[in-house]
């Protein structure tokens, strides 16, 4: 299976800025588990 990795990383980064607005330390962890 392909996976397109620029929208993978669109998306990644949509939800990373829309959870530092709220909770920093929440977005670091959750973008590196989601990259895990």
């Amino acid at each position: 299976t392909e996976i397109n990795w620029n929208s993978v990383n669109e998306k990644i980064e949509e939800e990373y800025q829309k959870e530092k607005n709220m909770a920093p330390s929440t977005a670091a962890s959750r973008r590196t588990s989601l990259i895990i």
